[in-house]
C-alpha cells in the first residue's frame, strides 16, 4: 500500500513540476515572441500599472513607463492610457502616480488618459476596453512587465481588446526576478483554470447602453 501511495504521489509531483515548467516557458516565450515584433504607427498604448512603493513608483512601474516613452519617441503612439486605481483604497492612484511619472520627463498632459477604477489586471482591461471603445482606437499597444505580458495579452483577448504586445524589461536582482516569474506562474495557471471561464466578452453583450454593459461584465 504505502508503494503504491509513493508511487501515486511521485507521480502527481512529476506532472505538476513538468506543467509548472510548461507554464514558465509559455510566459518567456511570449514576450521574446513579441520583443522584435514590428511596432506599426497607431494611436495609443496602455500601460499596466503596478503597486506602488509607498506611494512612489516602483522600479518594475517605471521600467513599464520607459519602455512607453520609447513608443511615443518612435512616434508610433501618441496617447498613453495609464491604467491602474488604488488597491489598499487609500491614497494616490497607481494612474496618477504614473500621470507624474511622465508628467516629470516632459510627456504632455494632454494625451495622458487615467483609467484609475481598477485593482486587477482583469479590471485593468475591462475598464481599458470601455475607454477604447469610446476612442475607436483599437488595436493598441499593450506595455508590462515581461513575465506579466503571457497573462495580460490572455485577458487581453478575452475581453476583446485587440492588441501589440512591448515587453518591458525585469527590474530587481535576480532573486526578485525569479520570484515574479514563479508568482506570475502560479496566477497564469489560476487564470487558464479557474478565472478565465467566468470572463465574458464585453462585445458579446448587447450594447443597449456601453456602461451598462461593462458594469454586467465586471460583476461575472
Amino acid at each position: 500500500m504505502m508503494r503504491f501511495v509513493k508511487t501515486v504521489f511521485i507521480g502527481l509531483t512529476s506532472l505538476s513540476l513538468s506543467m509548472f515548467s510548461g507554464i514558465l516557458v509559455l510566459i518567456v516565450g511570449t514576450w521574446m515572441s513579441w520583443e522584435n515584433a514590428e511596432h506599426p504607427p497607431l494611436t495609443v498604448a496602455v500601460i499596466l500599472g503596478k503597486r506602488l512603493d509607498n506611494g512612489q513608483i516602483s522600479p518594475a512601474l517605471s521600467a513599464r513607463l520607459d519602455k512607453a516613452m520609447t513608443l511615443y519617441d518612435e512616434e508610433v503612439a501618441s496617447y498613453f492610457v495609464l491604467s491602474g486605481g488604488v488597491p489598499q483604497g487609500e491614497g494616490d492612484s497607481e494612474a496618477q502616480a504614473m500621470k507624474a511619472y511622465l508628467q516629470e520627463r516632459g510627456f504632455p498632459t494632454a494625451h495622458l488618459i487615467l483609467e484609475n477604477q481598477s485593482t486587477t489586471t482583469i479590471d485593468n482591461l475591462y475598464y481599458c476596453k470601455l475607454l477604447l471603445d469610446s476612442l475607436d482606437c483599437e488595436p493598441v499597444y499593450l506595455v508590462t512587465s515581461q513575465s506579466h505580458l503571457c497573462r495580460a495579452m490572455l485577458i487581453a483577448e478575452r475581453c476583446g481588446v485587440s492588441a501589440i504586445g512591448v515587453p518591458a524589461d525585469m527590474a530587481g536582482n535576480a532573486l526578485e526576478i525569479c520570484g515574479e516569474y514563479l508568482y506570475e506562474a502560479v496566477c497564469l495557471a489560476y487564470f487558464l483554470a479557474v478565472e478565465q471561464w467566468d470572463m465574458v466578452n464585453p462585445d458579446d453583450i448587447p450594447s443597449y447602453n456601453p456602461r451598462l454593459k461593462y458594469a454586467f461584465a465586471l460583476r461575472r
